[in-house]
């Protein structure tokens, strides 16, 4: 995979990744590393992602699915925990009720990670 190997050239651990255009909840292993992905269940639209190294899949203490356009991780490391929120925001055309619904559930999810955790939100 093409961004596996972007990746160990520059030496990044962690990579969220919007509009995967994927199914459903799914992990699976690319060269020791980890792709977290989470979509519709019938319909190839949205869809957001995590990859992580080796070194930091060793890191993972958790994942959550919370929606088709958000994901959820937690890790753990010697200087603090860190949850990692990936977010892929509808665009400004969609529907006023689509967008308010998208970032009451990001409040409400970034509301919920624990005051101590260092927090990343990742996506567009």
């Amino acid at each position: 995979m093409f961004l596996v190997e972007e990746m160990e050239k520059y030496n990044i651990d962690v990579c969220g990744i919007c509009e995967t255009h994927l199914t459903g909840l799914n992990t699976e292993i690319i060269k020791e590393w980890l792709l977290v992905n989470l979509g519709m269940d019938d319909i190839h639209r949205y869809g957001v992602g995590l990859l992580l190294s080796p070194r930091a899949r060793a890191s993972l203490m958790s994942y959550e699915a919370i929606s088709e356009r958000i994901l959820k991780a937690r890790l753990y490391t010697k200087q603090a925990k860190i949850t990692i929120i990936v977010a892929c925001a509808p665009t400004e055309d969609a529907e006023d009720d689509a967008k308010d619904s998208f970032y009451e559930k990001l409040q409400n999810v970034t509301d919920g990670v624990p005051r101590y955790d260092l927090k990343l939100v990742i996506g567009d």
